[in-house]
């Protein structure tokens, strides 16, 4: 039998995270309007328990060799990554930028691994300096650049082969790519060749495989179908090269749902379906002491954040209803992306019916700006505010703040019922202010 548009409105995949049967939402056990009376809207705000939550169920549900990367990309604040650490995660860097947060966070060296293409010789450079784990690298040329790069600090580099594989979970909508042609990753056919150069190179080390080309897989079984196919490649090439195999990395792609009809990932399933096809692969030869690592991003992250803004005007166009706010996708840019948008409700009336279908626009000149279509929610009026959930991956960091010239929205971190300020709003005169008129445009004739 069919739900009741109520019971509907409540079964929420933000329903293990946030009491909605209560009139006004709290996050962290603040209140959401006293933190946007605080700091101002629009606004960032992370749930520090469900960080914690996310990661020590993954971690309680992998074998206890497999070891946790966090996807920095997905959330690169300096107290989120300096929070994931302190549980016992590493990192899995993408630029310079990273490399920089992850050592200011105080993240081991060791537990710092550099994914992503066109990696610039000073990022090469730097991540040599710091020793860290490994680079997985993309092509040739950048494995004959770092080789250059070792040589001048008289090091041998351990490296990764990172392959674009003829195999994928898919992906309901393209992040990553699948197996097309792809700017990540060396083909699967040229694998023994571009070991083998590894191998000759003096000051490099081909020390593992790395295969990742799926972002938000829901489907246990399909991650795991995956990751098997992974580790057979990484053992086929040890054989046919003899390189010293240490590590394989799995990626990451570990997804949350966004909708009510999106099931929860099961995590539990996943690690006795990791946890069996290792012990088959050790059976058939893969070294013992082999280090398996996965860089979940999304998995850990999303669900901890919400984005607060407010409404500042109520209009119909053509039958349509819109609320109009003081945020858009200069903060948050996902929903414009993907059909799927995110969980909405109104913060001061969590519990209230739903009344009528609303679109959420925001102050941007572009029909592009809309945070939500069509979505059923109580009688929205100007003053309230609006909870975008599921934001803490890919939220401010996928944003495009500075289009149109509007402050920033802050972040704020809630610890043992504390909020924190974790970056302040930046405001068009501060960011005004690193920027010159050359003196030739204001002089006079």
């Amino acid at each position: 039998m069919r739900q009741p548009p109520w019971k509907e409105h409540c079964d929420s995949p933000m329903r293990d995270y946030f009491d909605l049967r209560q009139s006004t939402l709290t996050i962290g056990g603040l209140s959401a309007e006293a933190l946007a009376a605080t700091y101002g809207t629009p606004l960032y705000v992370y749930d520090a328990e469900i960080f914690k939550i996310k990661y020590k169920t993954l971690r309680r549900a992998l074998p206890s060799s497999v070891e946790i990367f966090f996807a920095m990309k997905s959330n690169p604040s300096l107290a989120v990554v300096t929070l994931l650490s302190t549980l016992g995660a590493g990192v899995d860097i993408a630029s310079l930028g990273e490399l920089h947060t992850a050592l200011r966070a105080r993240v081991p060296p060791h537990k710092i691994l550099f994914t992503g293409p066109a990696k610039q010789d000073h990022e090469l450079d730097a991540a040599v300096r710091a020793n860290i784990l490994a680079i997985n690298v993309e092509s040739e040329g950048e494995l004959e650049r770092l080789n250059r790069i070792a040589k001048a600090y008289n090091k041998c580099f351990p490296v990764g082969i990172r392959l674009n594989a003829a195999f994928a979970p898919d992906e309901r909508t393209t992040i990553i790519g699948g197996t097309s042609p792809q700017k990540f990753g060396i083909d699967p056919a040229r694998a023994v060749e571009v070991i083998g150069l590894a191998q000759r190179l003096s000051h490099v080390e081909p020390v593992g495989i790395h295969i990742f080309n799926a972002s938000q897989v829901l489907d246990a079984q399909a991650w795991l179908r995956h990751a098997e196919q992974t580790v057979r490649t990484a053992l086929e090439l040890w054989r046919a090269t003899n390189f010293e195999l240490r590590y394989v990395d799995l990626g990451g792609g570990l997804g949350v749902p966004y909708t009510d009809e999106e099931p929860e990932l099961d995590v539990t399933a996943l690690g006795s379906g990791l946890s069996r096809i290792l012990a088959q692969y050790t059976a058939q030869g893969l070294p013992k002491d082999l280090r398996v690592l996965i860089e979940p991003g999304r998995y850990l992250t999303a669900e901890a954040g919400v984005y607060l803004t407010r409404v500042v005007d109520v209009k119909e166009s053509r039958g349509v209803r819109y609320a109009l706010v003081d945020g858009g996708v200069h903060h948050l840019l996902r929903p414009t992306w993907f059909a799927t948008g995110h969980p909405v409700r109104i913060a001061q009336k969590l519990n209230h019916p739903p009344q009528a279908r609303y679109s959420i626009a925001g102050p941007l000149c572009t029909a592009l700006d809309y945070l939500a279509q069509d979505v059923m929610l109580p009688s929205v009026e100007v003053g309230d505010i609006i909870a975008i959930f599921n934001v803490g991956a890919y939220g401010w960091t996928e944003s495009m703040p500075y289009f149109l010239s509007h402050p920033t929205p802050p972040e704020v971190l809630v610890l043992h019922g504390r909020d924190y300020l974790i970056r302040p709003r930046q405001t068009p005169e501060e960011y005004l202010a690193n920027q010159i008129v050359p003196d030739v445009l204001t002089q006079q004739d």
